[in-house]
């Protein structure tokens, strides 16, 4: 029997399907900021073990890079939430956006 106390692993999938909605906002940012189109703008984060997104950081990028402010203020505030669970094994994720 699962101890439904236990932390929870959260897989890539899971951080994939919590950000997309936040795909075509994160696109107009890059868009905004004059980044190329298909650019990948890649963003390092750390689930904590109450399902907040935090310590964002860009990768390959400047943290003071316009694009990668304009997409941390949109998902700043991001929390996995999932019935039944309230604790998750804290883990590093990276994630891109793409400009499209």
């Amino acid at each position: 029997v699962e101890d439904p106390s236990a932390p929870t692993e959260v897989s890539e999938a899971q951080i994939d399907a919590l950000l997309d909605p936040y795909r075509a906002a994160a696109s107009e940012c890059g868009k905004t900021h004059g980044v190329p189109q298909h650019t990948e703008i890649g963003i390092k984060m750390l689930l904590q073990t109450d399902g907040r997104l935090t310590n964002l950081k860009p990768i390959d990028r400047d943290p003071s890079d316009p694009a990668f402010k304009c997409i941390v203020d949109l998902i700043r505030g991001v929390k996995l939430v999932q019935p039944e669970r309230t604790t998750f094994t804290s883990a590093f994720f990276n994630y891109s956006f793409r400009v499209n």
